[in-house]
């Protein structure tokens, strides 16, 4: 995504011929890339019939970038469901190219019409939009209609989320210079950006910034902040000046009657590593950031699992977490930062950690395991998932899939009577083998049409053998 949007030149003949492929998938996910490098390869009649098509038609439903947990509580989340960030970027592309009456009469209509759509928190995007081509009145209008003069949920939410980014703005002033005052504006923002991108606010689900509002364990959020602070080596001065000019116009928008301004709107577009590389110490106590893990917001939490892995700190406090917590989110977190924490010693860690019995999250450690260090042919590996196969949880057994999905197929066909032994346990289940609150893998063919089936998971498996 960040070189096509560094190079969109480049991508502009490789995109085009994609626009008529016959797999749906492929398609959208061209259209999606053109829409993202800002570039023109798409003209108006062809955005027109893309609007269409995506307020009438549901794309792909199983496509979706979060995780949830039992109780519908998200593990990880990478941005918006792409058929609403795909309606948001057309409504964009076609405000910027033809701002006239049509273009205003369609996005009009898709705001009226939002609800039925399932447009949901991306209606503030759309708003600020037709705010954007001066339909003042009709926002206005819309407001009064929906509420009978009284403010809306949406319009609160817009509130909420706007205030969430004043506290992290002023979060983020006191890790800085604080003699700086003056709001002048940045002529790039670059200090800024930098920091949120890397900690991935921009693209953060609503009820993590909304955690943020409130403030919930302020010095986690302090110690990551400054840990990002130092470890982006961002020059403070500059930070703070970005910061206040940002409050600054968050405050004006606020003002000049855009309800809630969004922050994402005053960064610059430029692609970033959200990855923090190698650092040689962390600058503050490895205490606080260890205690920021348990954070009730995946931003602060991630980030200080970004922090620790890069430090190579916390390792014995982190492996006390593992082995005693059965948080599906810290779990999965663990998962991710694994190999570059604890090394040759993670794949040891983790199946000792699995033999102590499967709760939930464990099968994002179980994921995990071929991408660490250590050779597949060991039979304690290999013993581990096979034993994951015949689990009470189907995405227990599914994330065994996934993760034979990643050995050569010569060790798999080794694994056929386990593989036939699990098939006939997933068959006697029925419905059982079957959940909800599954997650699909991106490179996964079975999670492309039965992403919840372990039977499927299976079968589908062993007919590759």
């Amino acid at each position: 995504m960040s070189l096509v949007k560094k190079v969109p030149d480049l991508f502009t003949s490789l995109l085009r011929p994609l626009f008529e492929h016959s797999q749906q998938w492929t398609r959208f996910s061209a259209l999606y890339l053109a829409l993202e490098s800002k570039v023109s390869m798409i003209d108006v009649d062809e955005l027109e019939a893309l609007l269409d098509f995506l307020t009438t038609e549901d794309l792909l439903p199983d496509k979706r970038k979060t995780a949830y947990t039992h109780q519908g509580k998200a593990i990880s989340s990478v941005g918006w469901d792409f058929q609403n960030k795909m309606l948001v970027l057309v409504a964009e592309t076609l405000a910027h190219i033809r701002p006239d009456a049509r273009t205003k009469g369609l996005l009009q209509t898709l705001y009226d019409c939002s609800d039925i759509v399932g447009l949901g928190i991306q209606r503030f995007e759309l708003r600020h939009i037709l705010l954007g081509l001066g339909c003042n009145e009709f926002i206005e209008e819309r407001d009064r209609r929906d509420d009978g003069g009284l403010k809306s949920s949406i319009l609160l939410l817009r509130e909420e989320l706007a205030d969430a980014h004043r506290k992290i703005l002023e979060a983020i002033l006191r890790q800085t210079t604080p003699s700086y005052t003056a709001a002048k504006k940045r002529s790039k923002m670059r200090a800024l950006a930098i920091l949120l991108y890397a900690l991935r606010i921009p693209e953060a689900a609503v009820q993590d910034l909304l955690i943020l509002r409130q403030l919930d364990n302020v010095q986690g959020i302090e110690a990551v902040l400054s840990g990002y602070i130092a470890a982006l080596r961002l020059d403070k001065k500059e930070l703070a000046q970005d910061a206040t000019w940002a409050l600054a116009e968050l405050q004006k928008m606020n003002q000049d009657g855009i309800v809630g301004g969004s922050l994402s709107s005053l960064l610059p577009k430029f692609p970033i590593s959200p990855e923090i590389h190698q650092i040689d110490s962390l600058g503050i106590a490895v205490a606080e950031i260890v205690r920021a893990l348990l954070h009730p917001s995946l931003i602060i939490a991630y980030g200080a699992a970004q922090l620790l892995s890069a430090a190579r700190e916390g390792r014995e406090d982190m492996a006390a977490l593992l082995f005693s917590s059965s948080d599906e989110r810290l779990l999965g977190i663990l998962a991710i930062i694994a190999g570059r924490l604890w090394e040759a010693e993670a794949r040891p860690l983790l199946m000792k950690r699995l033999d102590q019995g499967y709760t939930p999250g464990s099968w994002w450690l179980i994921e995990a395991l071929p991408s660490l260090p250590g050779e597949h042919t060991d039979p304690l590996f290999q013993q581990t998932i096979l034993h994951a196969l015949q689990a009470e949880d189907p995405r227990v057994t599914i994330a065994a899939t996934h993760a034979l999905q990643e050995l050569d197929i010569a060790l798999v066909r080794g694994m056929a009577p386990a593989l036939q032994s699990a098939l006939l346990y997933w068959r006697e289940q029925g419905e059982s083998a079957k959940t909800r609150s599954s997650y699909v893998a991106g490179d996964c063919p079975t999670c492309r049409t039965e992403p919840g089936n372990a039977y499927a998971h299976v079968s589908h498996l062993t007919d590759r053998l």
